[in-house]
């Protein structure tokens, strides 16, 4: 049974248009979600660096992140409800890291439009085994589709 989604977030219109596939993923199996957002904090610009140490920029930009995060799809995903995870470093190690050690069930995450690329989910449906692009990746073809609304 699926209890607990992580859902990475990017800040990205492919974020935005994912969310309704999330929260209609979560009320079918009355799980809950978690946002988790991962910055880089020792990126920065060499401007930066001449007026302030880095210490003190890395600190300003995990404060804008946190910020983000916490604002970011706050209809779909009360904060009250659903926990905003901030972390720092590379982003596929820091995801792995945190759905091994908070036991969620399903990782559900967003990509840009493009081909689907040969590593494309699986999918056998008894006919053979084919690579498709999940619903909701294409922004584009989102708009006016909400499947939270799905049934009713």
């Amino acid at each position: 049974m699926i209890e607990k989604i992580l859902f990475p977030v990017g800040f990205s219109p492919s974020c935005a248009a994912m969310a309704p596939y999330v929260k209609r993923a979560a009320m079918m199996f009355g799980a809950q979600v978690s946002l988790i957002h991962v910055c880089d904090l020792a990126s920065h610009n060499g401007f930066e660096l001449l007026v302030r140490a880095p210490q003190e920029i890395a600190e300003e930009h995990e404060g804008i992140a946190r910020k983000r995060l916490q604002s970011f799809l706050e209809a779909e995903f009360p904060p009250a409800a659903s926990a905003r995870i901030l972390r720092s470093g590379e982003a596929a190690a820091e995801i792995a890291e945190v759905a091994r050690t908070g036991g969620f069930d399903l990782i559900v995450m967003p990509t840009h439009c493009g081909p689907v690329p040969s590593h494309a989910p699986r999918i056998d449906h008894g006919k053979g085994v084919e690579r498709r692009r999940l619903p909701g990746n294409d922004h584009r073809a989102c708009r006016g589709k909400n499947p939270a609304n799905a049934g009713t």
